[in-house]
């Protein structure tokens, strides 16, 4: 995964790889003058920038590749570059409209160049997208895929490799972050139209960002720089009542920048059975967020945010059967970073994160609780340069204070701390490229959990024998604490609760993927295949499976095996994607090995996008059936409150029309054009001992219609 190991540098410690350049376009007088807001990037990449009002840009050098510079308004340039420049690269459009260079002009690949197979979700593809949170950003994602986690907390649960999303380790601006007690709310609390581009390298990744990342590690980079424009707004609105408004304002240039992020969001509750209870909760967010960037010897950047979040579902009506939902959040964070080269081959760098939180729930008659603040610590030292140096390595020190505590009441109260306040660290990775076409990237990250030393090795091979062919395997192992937090969405029910409180979850992730990119019709057709498996020695198992009126949660083994079949190309103009993906997911619930309840083990995707009118017009569409699925067996309770032992299939349909008028965009689309819903989305009423509200497998969310406007200059 040497994208992401990059990026981790490259945000803290490879000013080295980066380079600077300006756009300029000759009028026909002769003169040169800037061109602002160009884009720039590689052919054979994901990584690009869009040029300021100055015409400059800055990109991270990618290796001999060939730059691309884009603009509908002077024109394209293809520049073949063979070394990263020693000076300001100075780039000329001719400042005519080049229509064919447009019409061929290739979409960034989904599956990046990285040793360690990596799935890019780029800008373009987010607005692509009807809205707006971290969650809803993998709508047309081939192997990611985001869910209602019940219909009562307002949860979006996200899964990769057949896994719950927790066990994905989430990188902000490449900086690791904790796991507390806002984590089950992480993939809400993040706006995708903020951000730039997200990268999910999958199995047993870099060892540098811990252990906790056993099917995968998730970078998140907001716009920022010469990606962000001086001033950005988008505001959004649909038939079920949601309003978002997302903002981005501030100065920027190639050697500082001061950026202020805002989002906003309201959205009633929503009861569509009109049975009295809410299955989407009403919400209330609100994020502030500021970026300060210099760079000089030392690049600096510090980052800081506020969010505050209230969700309030269940019961409409008061009384003694009334089941309320409440939930608040309350989180803040700063995060700094600093680097500087010491000589051509030695970068150093420096991270470090404060993070507060507070989340209050109420469910019926349960009460959960939880504060953190964590405090975490980072140097990284990396020796040797990719292209120059076979070997490279990249040493990180960590230290993570946490203090986190939780507490549940039931009929019990359960009580649950941070088992190791203090947790120092030490991981080294080495990169070597024996042959040109060869990359073996070896690593290990070691934890002290109290006297107790826990290593988690992590091997990555990747074979490129042709520039249209590459061969990866890698494996690993991992290891995590769970948080109570992470039972809420299994706690939304009047089930009778045998909690167990949980130990260190371990397990280890094995994995291959061959990937083609062929020429075909004028473009490159991306052609992949992936197998992965997870298994976990000890997992904390939310087990329905001991009957309808039971939840016992405790540590068991769980296998999942994943597969994935893409193909991704276009047929000028027209551009597509199809994936199938197959999970088999199981554990010992029940007291025997049988699939996990409530996923669906089969789930084709089918995107089409499709750009008009010298892309001033774009519609997009994206297809989503999901197969059958095992539902926990309901034969305990009453004849007229039983359910089907599996959940039907379903076609899920999106649609959008948008149309581009300079530095304006606009929007509209529809949602869930079939209105594929789980019908009932509860079980029971509220009030009634058989009540059940997390047993959700399809939709919640209605059809519904959507206008949004983008803005930027």
């Amino acid at each position: 995964m040497y994208r992401l190991l990059s990026i981790a540098l490259c945000s803290v410690a490879a000013l080295a790889q980066q380079f600077v350049g300006e756009v300029l376009v000759r009028e026909e007088s002769g003169a040169l003058r800037p061109a602002p807001g160009v884009r720039v990037f590689w052919q054979h990449g994901t990584e690009g920038a869009v040029t300021d009002p100055h015409g400059r840009f800055r990109l991270q050098w990618h290796g001999a590749d060939t730059l691309r510079v884009r603009s509908v308004a002077y024109g394209t340039l293809d520049t073949l570059l063979l070394e990263p420049p020693r000076d300001t690269l100075r780039l000329v459009l001719a400042g005519t409209y080049a229509l064919p260079e447009l019409k061929v002009e290739a979409t960034p690949p989904v599956i990046s160049a990285a040793p360690v197979k990596t799935e890019v979700v780029t800008v373009r593809q987010l607005e692509q997208s009807a809205c707006c949170t971290l969650a809803e950003s993998f709508e047309k994602s081939p192997g990611i895929e985001a869910f209602s986690a019940d219909a009562a907390t307002g949860i979006q649960q996200v899964q990769l490799l057949g896994m719950h999303g927790k066990y994905t380790q989430l990188l902000l601006e490449a900086v690791p972050v904790p796991i507390g007690v806002t984590s089950p709310y992480q993939w809400e609390l993040i706006p995708g139209q903020l951000l730039q581009e997200i990268s999910v390298s999958k199995g047993a990744t870099s060892a540098l960002f811990g252990a906790s990342g056993i099917t995968g590690v998730m970078s998140v980079k907001l716009r920022q720089g010469e990606q962000a424009p001086r001033l950005f707004a988008n505001t959004y609105t649909n038939t079920n009542g949601r309003v978002e408004l997302n903002g981005l304002g501030g100065r920027s240039s190639t050697e500082s920048a001061l950026l202020g992020y805002l989002h906003a969001r309201w959205q009633p509750w929503l009861d569509r059975d009109r049975d009295g209870f809410a299955e989407m909760p009403a919400v209330r967010h609100l994020l502030l967020m500021g970026r300060v960037f210099h760079q000089g010897t030392w690049e600096h950047q510090l980052l800081g945010s506020a969010v505050l979040g209230d969700y309030r579902a269940g019961s409409l009506e008061q009384g003694d059967s009334a089941y309320p939902v409440t939930v608040q959040i309350r989180q803040a964070w700063a995060l700094g970073k600093a680097s500087r080269e010491l000589t051509d081959a030695v970068q150093l760098g420096f991270q470090g994160l404060l993070q507060g939180g507070e989340l209050r729930t109420r469910l019926g008659g349960r009460y959960y609780e939880g504060q953190e603040l964590a405090a975490l610590a980072r140097a990284l030292l990396r020796i040797g340069q990719e292209k120059e140096t076979p070997v490279r390595a990249i040493l990180v020190a960590s230290l993570l204070w946490q203090h986190r505590r939780e507490r549940l009441r039931d009929s019990l109260t359960y009580e649950l701390a941070a088992p190791v306040p203090l947790l120092p660290g030490l991981s080294a990775e080495l990169m070597w490229d024996p042959f040109p076409s060869v990359k073996f990237i070896a690593g290990v990250s070691g934890e002290l959990w109290g006297r107790v030393l826990r290593l988690s090795p992590r091997v990555n091979l990747s074979v490129e024998p042709s520039d249209w062919i590459v061969l990866r395997l890698g494996g690993g192992t991992g290891y995590r604490q769970p948080v109570l937090a992470e039972l809420l969405p299994a706690l939304a029910n009047s089930r009778r609760l045998e909690l167990a409180l949980p130990g260190l979850e371990s397990a280890w992730n094995a994995g291959a993927s061959l990937t083609l990119h062929l020429p075909v019709l004028g473009s490159f057709w991306t052609l992949d295949a992936e197998y992965f498996r997870t298994e976990f020695r000890q997992q904390w198992v939310e087990d329905m499976d001991w009957g309808a009126r039971r939840l016992r949660v405790e540590m068991l083994p769980a296998k999942a095996d994943h597969v994935l079949l893409l193909l991704d190309g276009a047929i000028a103009p027209l551009e597509f994607r199809l994936a199938y993906r197959w999970w088999n997911s199981r554990a010992p619930t029940g007291g025997r090995w049988q699939p996990r309840a409530l996923i669906a083990p089969h789930r084709v995707l089918w995107t089409l996008n499709l750009p008009l009118a010298e892309n001033t017009w774009q519609v997009s569409t994206t297809l989503v059936w999901t197969s059958s699925g095992r539902i926990p067996s309901t034969a305990d309770n009453p004849d007229s409150l039983h359910w089907g032992e599996r959940f039907p299939a379903r076609l899920r349909v999106n649609a959008q029309l948008l149309r581009r008028f300079g530095a304006l965009e606009l929007y509209a689309g529809v949602e869930n054009l079939t209105n594929a819903l789980q019908s009932p989305a509860i079980l029971a009423r509220p009030g009634s001992p058989y009540f059940d509200a997390s047993m959700v497998w399809g939709v919640l969310e209605p059809r519904f219609l959507y206008l949004g406007m983008r803005w930027s200059r």
